[in-house]
């Protein structure tokens, strides 16, 4: 393994070869990087009936682009303002506009456009086929319902101050990001919807629905920024604190876990439905990646919208059921000629600066976990540095050495999961966590030394 400094380093060229030359780690990557024209924050992608993945461009000359699994790049002018949001209906592909939606086919965007004014639909808007199976439109102030196989019957529903930026399907339900009202909204697919709030601490940008109607959302406008998980009917949502960070798009992916875009780390965040979360590294720095998809051969592409380009991220394999074999050279080494098992590596995302002022006898602290590598666990210990003696010559040394060396003995690595929590008094204090993938723990933890002082 190298050291951790110099993986962190490492150019993106360098770091896919490492990743690839370890069949054995059968994780996701980044793969590819693919220049496009006039991407921003608000451009959204799908994947389409045919195979390649479709996005929308704010460029002025092209509104949509497709991108075939290999990376070639094909950009297409529909005449559409403000091109935002895009979904796949009725075997057609269909794209928001500020005025209404076009809709066209993947063999022939530029021939088969077919424009439908809908004057409830303005600036940059979101779709998705709802379990309905209409179309609905997040936008602005309403939410817009569109038959797919006859558009002209469409019918809004006024949210006031909504200010939609996302939406997605949970279970039965319709999901929206609330920026307005600073909510993850649940509607009913009916006429009228049924909405109900779940606040959060900010706007928000993404949602996503997950397994058993589960919603994910992200909220990147407000610090501590937060990823919140809730499933209906609970109100209630489990908030994942991710100060610093920039949590924008989010989806269900098909390795059974959501994956955001972090625009400040050039990087993913994978959460698993229970909460645990990793990131994935490998983006040009700078890139500033704020939407993602689903893609064929269980990808992800990813819009990263200052380099305007689209990244690919290959391997994002569903698991594998029990009691089946795993990817091909996966397993320990031994007699049985397999791989080696891969060595995973340790991240601490937030957590205590160097020095902490307390006015009590206790305080809280906590630590947000990562690794890169899918799947990892995590071990954590807390260490009491022993107190430094002074330097003068003294007696009974033998004693002295004694307690100095019962002192310095840290306490074991337990199992600890992220975010990490203690309520600590004054005092010196280090706190250390190994991430562990397939019975094998990173052999340098991450590490983080901190001292707590009381003042009144």
């Amino acid at each position: 393994m190298l050291p951790r400094t110099a993986t962190r380093a490492l150019p993106l060229a360098a770091l896919i070869f490492l990743l690839t030359a370890v069949p054995a780690l059968a994780a996701p990557l980044v793969s590819g990087e693919f220049e496009v024209s006039g991407l921003d924050s608000n451009n959204k992608l799908v994947e389409g009936p045919d195979g390649n993945e479709w996005m929308t461009l704010s460029s002025g000359t092209a509104d949509i682009a497709k991108i075939t699994p290999a990376g070639e790049v094909s950009e297409f002018d529909l005449g559409a303002e403000t091109p935002s949001g895009i979904a796949v209906a009725a075997g057609k592909l269909w794209i928001t506009r500020n005025g209404g939606v076009t809709s066209f086919q993947a063999n022939n965007p530029v021939g088969t456009k077919d424009p439908v004014g809908i004057a409830a639909i303005s600036g940059a808007s979101s779709i998705v086929l709802g379990p309905d199976g209409n179309l609905w439109v997040a936008s602005a102030e309403n939410l817009v319902r569109i038959l797919p196989t006859e558009p002209e019957t469409n019918k809004p529903f006024a949210e006031p101050g909504l200010g939609a930026k996302d939406i997605d399907v949970a279970g039965s339900l319709l999901v929206i990001a609330s920026f307005g009202t600073e909510s993850a909204v649940t509607a009913t697919p009916t006429d009228p919807p049924v909405t109900k709030e779940v606040k959060a601490g900010g706007g928000l940008q993404g949602v996503a629905g997950g397994p058993g109607g589960q919603i994910a959302y992200t909220q990147p406008t407000v610090e501590p920024k937060e990823i919140g998980l809730f499933t209906p009917p609970s109100l209630t949502p489990q908030k994942l604190l991710v100060p610093g960070n920039d949590p924008f798009g989010i989806i269900f992916a098909r390795d059974d876990a959501y994956w955001t875009a972090e625009g400040n780390g050039d990087r993913l965040l994978r959460i698993t439905p229970g909460g645990e979360i990793s990131d994935l590294k490998g983006f040009a720095a700078g890139s500033r990646p704020t939407q993602l998809a689903q893609g064929p051969g269980n990808t992800l592409w990813v819009a990263l919208s200052l380099a305007k380009k689209v990244a690919r991220v290959s391997g994002v394999e569903p698991p594998v059921p029990p009691g089946l074999p795993g990817p091909p050279g996966a397993g320990s080494s031994g007699s049985g000629g397999g791989q080696p098992r891969p060595v995973p590596e340790t991240e601490i995302l937030s957590g205590p600066g160097r020095k902490i002022a307390t006015a009590g006898k206790k305080i809280r602290v906590s630590f947000r976990l990562a690794s890169p590598q899918v799947g990892s666990s995590f071990e954590c210990q807390l260490v009491r540095p022993a107190k430094k003696k002074p330097k003068h010559k003294h007696k009974g040394k033998g004693k002295g050495k004694a307690k100095a060396s019962a002192a310095a003995t840290p306490p074991p690595f337990r199992a600890c999961s992220s975010p990490q929590r203690y309520t600590l008094g004054p005092g010196r204090y280090r706190f250390e966590v190994r991430a562990v993938l397939d019975g094998v723990a990173d052999p340098s933890p991450a590490h983080r030394s901190f001292r707590i002082v009381f003042s009144p």
